[in-house]
């Protein structure tokens, strides 16, 4: 699973702390998702 496979998830609504700007880093909370994912 990489970026640019995986699909575009609300990270505002995820890490509202870590997605300052969506639209210019859609992938701003990826590492961050990946921790979560981590935690199931």
């Amino acid at each position: 699973m990489n970026a640019k496979s995986f699909p575009k998830l609300p990270y505002s609504f995820l890490f509202p702390t870590k997605a300052k700007s969506p639209q210019t880093q859609p992938y701003q909370g990826f590492t961050d998702f990946q921790l979560y994912l981590s935690n199931f």
